[in-house]
């Protein structure tokens, strides 16, 4: 039926059901099965990928997940559609929307997906430009010396309310990339004072984030958003982290500031 997808191999470089196909309307092209994937004894990236992050069910469908996910990184970068280009839309979308305040999708482990032209303005001054190469991990960005760190106001309280998310995931989840995430931001430099910014227990239901920033100090109420019903994978694995203005004055700059933009 062509409906499992296990027997998906590469006919120059197009991924195809081979159960469909007849051997004579493929003569003189390249054929490419599992076993021609790998460059000698060097693994494709995207074999390593499926046994690092263990990335099999039973195995038997394995070679065609394989297959099919290097035919649709080409097709990707040949800017043919994919299933999620309409979902993925509709999310750049509702982060346009959120404007003039800042919004941004993540992945399950930080990774930022998108973001509307007031994160990139506001939540991108000053951070170290190998910080921001893809794939730039919110939670690096937020708390690195070279990220937005020195410009974070109430780093005690707005560290501490990330790592309560952070190891919340971890709980639920054992992901050990977010575990490794966890380690790392551990080592970056602790405020040595909480002053009226103190950690308090309630701060996974509203934290500001306060910035010291060009158009001022800007107070900010973070918000996460995930989709309730999803039905394709990758709006599963998204979260949109959106912001809003804590007081008059913020949302009077950062108004202006779009204003300036457009």
């Amino acid at each position: 039926q062509g409906a499992c997808g296990a027997c998906t191999v590469l006919v120059d470089g197009e991924r195809i059901n081979s159960c469909f196909a007849l051997a004579m309307q493929y003569q003189g092209r390249e054929v490419t099965t599992i076993e021609g994937i790998a460059a000698a004894d060097q693994l494709h990236p995207l074999q390593a990928a499926f046994i690092e992050y263990d990335g099999f069910q039973c195995g038997y469908c394995t070679p065609g997940h394989i297959c099919s996910a290097i035919g649709m990184v080409e097709e990707y970068k040949q800017g043919m559609p994919s299933a999620v280009t309409n979902n993925l839309a509709a999310v750049d979308q509702i982060l346009r929307a959120h404007e003039p305040f800042p919004a941004l999708a993540v992945d399950r482990h930080w990774n930022l997906i998108s973001h509307n032209a007031a994160a990139a303005a506001l939540l991108t001054m000053g951070v170290a430009p190998e910080l921001l190469e893809s794939p730039a991990n919110v939670l690096r960005v937020s708390l690195h010396p070279k990220g937005l760190a020195p410009r974070i106001l109430n780093l005690a309280q707005w560290r501490a309310h990330l790592f309560e998310r952070l190891h919340h995931q971890i709980a639920v989840t054992a992901d050990p990339m977010l575990a490794a995430l966890a380690d790392e931001l551990a080592t970056y430099p602790v405020p040595s004072h909480d002053g009226a910014a103190a950690f308090t227990p309630n701060a996974s239901i509203v934290v500001p984030l306060v910035l010291d920033t060009p158009l001022g100090t800007l107070s900010l109420i973070s918000t996460m958003t995930v989709f309730g019903t999803p039905v394709e994978i990758t709006l599963s694995e998204l979260a949109l982290e959106t912001f809003f203005p804590a007081d008059a004055a913020t949302s009077e700059a950062l108004r202006n500031a779009a204003a300036a933009r457009s």
